[in-house]
């Protein structure tokens, strides 16, 4: 679906599946901006290539999203999918109509780690800036867990490993292709 609004484009389509059509998009945005998506695609290897595919060869995408090892996260991959979403609506302020939760797979969703801005300027990123962060408002309502959750990120910042973070965002540009 595409809308446009003046100078602005916006385009809502899968940018993880293989047979999505790209060809009226080739390199034709300025900016690609996700949120809290990266963590739920299945296929990052795709989903990279086509944002490849539809970026300008000045344009930039954002990227912001939960890494691998929070401790949501982790408990996100350890418990059944059925009580996770119990959790997400009963203590979020979520509305499954307008905000359902998705299948998070973290794939690719580390950190700043070296071998994780590897892989990305393999699939075509210069990146340009990559920033992980700790915390997040999840267990703010209990107490208990909020407090295991603060000491855990005091542990963190004493490891302090990218590998850690509990989000991350990169901003990137295509690699210039006369320089590789």
């Amino acid at each position: 679906m595409e809308r446009s609004k003046g100078d602005f484009r916006s385009l809502k389509i899968d940018l993880s599946s293989s047979e999505c059509e790209l060809d009226n998009y080739l390199t034709s945005f300025d900016l690609i901006f996700t949120h809290m998506v990266l963590e739920h695609v299945k296929n990052p290897s795709v989903f990279h290539e086509n944002c490849m595919k539809i970026l300008k060869e000045d344009g930039q995408v954002v990227h912001f999203f939960a890494t691998k090892y929070s401790v949501h996260t982790i408990l996100n991959q350890l418990l059944p999918e059925r009580l996770t979403d119990w959790l997400v609506f009963k203590f979020q302020t979520r509305k499954k109509d307008t905000h359902d939760k998705y299948k998070a797979y973290y794939r690719w969703c580390f950190g700043p780690t070296k071998s994780n801005i590897a892989r990305l300027e393999g699939a075509g990123y210069k990146i340009l800036d990559y920033k992980g962060f700790l915390g997040h408002t999840y267990l703010n309502k209990f107490k208990t867990l909020y407090a295991i959750e603060q000491r855990w990120n005091k542990l963190l910042l004493l490891i302090n490993s990218p590998l850690m973070c509990s989000n991350a965002f990169f901003v990137a540009k295509k690699k210039d292709s006369k320089t590789n």
